[in-house]
């Protein structure tokens, strides 16, 4: 059953959406070094686990790379990391802080397809 168009809201919100870093990787040298390191770790996570193979590799082809502010935003979406860890990094507004936190949910996401993986053979040995 649908409401009558005259009910009230239930619930009303206002939401600011903060405006997108921008951010030259050319005049930080250690967001840079994080920036190419979480791509690396992505390529790396592609060849490592068959789950995650499709997703990352479409992204990867297709998506825009050069922004570390949405690098972070496409990290925290794909993650398989702990839902307070992905909230903490998609609230952060600092790029190098999300950069960081980025590297850390995919390294955590590598080493966990790598142990996986480790399993799998086992299984099937």
């Amino acid at each position: 059953a649908t409401p009558p168009e005259d009910a009230p809201a239930l619930f009303q919100v206002q939401v600011e959406f903060p405006p997108d870093a921008v951010v030259s990787l050319d005049d930080d040298e250690e967001l840079k070094a994080m920036h190419f390191e979480v791509i690396s770790s992505m390529k790396q996570l592609i060849n490592t686990s068959y789950h995650i193979k499709d997703q990352y590799d479409q992204v990867i082809r297709f998506y825009n790379l050069d922004s570390p502010a949405r690098l972070a935003d496409l990290v925290g979406g794909m993650s398989m990391g702990k839902r307070g860890d992905l909230q903490t990094l998609l609230s952060e507004n600092d790029v190098k802080a999300r950069m960081s936190s980025a590297l850390e949910l995919i390294k955590r996401d590598l080493e966990f397809a790598k142990l996986q993986s480790l399993v799998k053979t086992q299984v099937e040995e």
